[in-house]
């Protein structure tokens, strides 16, 4: 599982978790941002304009 916190332009940080890698999650976070102009965050629909950076938190592996 990895945990990904957005900052966003107002320097509010959203943490949200999934059950993939982050070069996969990157991967389809920018197809959404490209072809919807938002994203679902934490139950937050975030416009990719205000979104300032991205970045995982913790990466575990399943044992």
């Amino acid at each position: 599982m990895t945990v990904v916190e957005f900052e966003l332009v107002d320097g509010k940080r959203l943490h949200q978790k999934f059950n993939t890698g982050f070069t996969e999650i990157f991967r389809q976070i920018n197809r959404l941002m490209i072809t919807n102009g938002s994203v679902m965050v934490d139950g937050h629909l975030v416009a990719a304009s205000q979104i300032k950076s991205l970045r995982p938190i913790s990466n575990k592996q399943p044992c």
